[in-house]
């Protein structure tokens, strides 16, 4: 497992989940851990600096969107 950021001395445990949810939502964290949450468009997470993501982030969000970017497809060649 690997820690991002300076917080070395603990162990991270990234658990991903994809959920079908509204991106205008608001999302919080605990203010005691965290200075800010937000969510991330794939293009967000893709063009960010990898030193400061989860260094399997990026490959799995390109994975993602790519399915879901051929999903779209082959639901509007199915249409009629």
């Amino acid at each position: 497992m690997t820690t991002v950021g300076v917080s070395a001395g603990h162990t991270d445990v990234n658990l991903w989940y994809v959920l079908n949810g509204d991106a205008d939502a608001p999302v919080a964290g605990d203010a005691r851990e965290f200075a800010g949450c937000r969510w991330w468009t794939f293009g967000e997470v893709l063009a960010a600096d990898p030193d400061i993501l989860d260094p399997h982030l990026q490959r799995f969000t390109a994975k993602l969107a790519d399915r879901l970017t051929a999903g779209r497809r082959r639901e509007s060649d199915e249409k009629p």
